[in-house]
């Protein structure tokens, strides 16, 4: 009985809690119907949201009598609303399905907000995730792919991941049931519906059970991805972190045949696919080996490889630098505060510089080095491009591209944590300073 059945699944996974209020998602469509009749079965407090975006003209418009008839038989709370995805999809540059898509969730995740729903069940079922496994596998993925459709993510359930489409139909049509047919999962112009109707059941053929096989490995490979995640994050606590920069050791993958996998996990965040970082991963031990991600800057950097997010210097706009107020950058603070000269020690700290204050006039200017800036570095009486100090110092790209200059008139004055300016050093004569201090974060 797929009533059992359907409440064993909700026990086993721990979808619901006692007293909870569930959302559903119902199209009219005959997994939605189902749905809602087991949730009404199994007496769980329940109510229904239906989008309507009139793709199919009056056919649309049946779909949503149906479904605000089926909320009124069943005396729940019934939420409606009308969208317009062909506007979206054209405003954002996506497909129609995936405006569609956005819409819908965006306006569940208002009601769920709203409330009194504690989350929201879709009516995802074996074989949709049959079909999801297998488009993640066309596609290419990892182990997260395979995975296949979550019972539970967050605030979201698919209590009907336990049943297959045939089973879905016998059960509505016991039940006498009414639901409505959409066209549209007949068309083969969309690739789901060409593994629907032209893979799987090429797949059948060898296996009629297909849809409990995958049932189980999808359950395998969740568990297989929970271990691989605890690794990952062991992984984490070894990478280093300072100022808007994090160093990852690569001793820490040395030794494994798995590497370029856990690199790929541990890099993720910055957009980078596989293939990237397996090349990156190649190369380990090269020095100024880089991989550049739209957002993200990967340096590879002796034993280790420097992760920074990615700006452009030409366009950090300037910033006034003033006495005793502390200046919020991109990576850190900058303060200064002035101080007499007397008892004054030198400083190894690289992230303070003391200087002449009767040489400064305020505010200061502070912004990203530039090409072109050139300054005297502290022991020399020549000048010196910033690119070029910063070159013969060794400093890491991504460092680099985090490096600000303070900046009295025109003169550079400071190299942020690398290197005064020697025309602004402390003299005999110099009786007050000019301490600037930046700290990460």
């Amino acid at each position: 009985m797929l009533v059992t059945s359907f409440k064993t699944f909700i026990t086993s996974q721990q979808l619901l809690a006692p007293g909870q209020h569930t959302l559903l998602a119902v199209s009219g469509g005959v997994d939605s119907i189902v749905l809602t009749h087991l949730f009404a079965q199994a007496e769980l407090p329940f109510g229904i949201a239906h989008a309507h975006f009139g793709l199919r003209g009056a056919a649309s418009d049946a779909d949503a009598e149906l479904v605000r008839q089926l909320a009124a038989d069943y005396g729940v709370p019934f939420h409606e609303a009308h969208f317009q995805p062909q506007a979206c999809a054209q405003e954002q540059g996506v497909s129609l399905q995936m405006a569609a898509r956005s819409l819908r969730y965006d306006w569940f995740q208002e009601l769920l907000q709203a409330g009194p729903w504690d989350q929201l069940a879709t009516a995802h079922h074996a074989d949709d995730n049959v079909e999801t496994m297998l488009l993640n596998l066309i596609r290419g993925t990892g182990v997260a792919g395979l995975r296949g459709i979550l019972p539970k993510q967050k605030r979201l359930i698919r209590p009907l991941l336990f049943a297959t489409k045939k089973e879905i139909y016998t059960y509505a049509q016991q039940e006498g049931l009414n639901w409505r047919e959409d066209a549209s999962n007949a068309s083969l112009s969309y690739r789901r519906n060409q593994v629907r109707h032209q893979l799987v059941p090429l797949l059948e053929g060898l296996n009629p059970n297909l849809a409990h096989t995958f049932a189980r490995t999808s359950q395998r490979m969740g568990q297989i991805a929970d271990c691989f995640a605890t690794e990952v994050q062991a992984l984490r606590t070894q990478v280093r972190h300072e100022g808007a920069l994090q160093h990852i050791p690569t001793t820490a993958l040395a030794t494994k045949s798995w590497a370029a996998v856990t690199l790929h996990a541990l890099l993720e965040y910055t957009g980078a696919t596989f293939e990237q970082v397996r090349q990156l991963w190649s190369g380990t031990g090269q020095s100024g080996k880089q991989l550049l991600t739209n957002t993200h800057s990967i340096v590879q950097d002796r034993a280790q490889w420097v992760v920074s997010a990615r700006r452009l210097t030409s366009t950090a706009p300037p910033h006034a630098l003033q006495l005793d107020t502390p200046l919020a950058l991109p990576g850190g603070t900058l303060t200064a505060t002035l101080q007499p000269r007397q008892g004054h020690v030198v400083s190894p700290n690289p992230c303070m510089a003391a200087l002449d204050a009767a040489a400064l006039q305020w505010p200061l200017t502070v912004r990203s080095w530039q090409p072109g800036d050139v300054f005297f570095p502290l022991g020399m009486s020549r000048r010196k491009k910033v690119s070029n100090f910063l070159v013969d110092q060794k400093v890491p790209l991504p460092q680099k591209q985090q490096t600000y200059v303070a900046i009295n008139g025109v003169d550079i004055v400071w190299v942020v944590t690398h290197r005064l300016d020697n025309r602004y050093k402390i003299t005999r004569s110099t009786q007050q300073l000019a301490v600037l201090k930046w700290t990460p974060g």
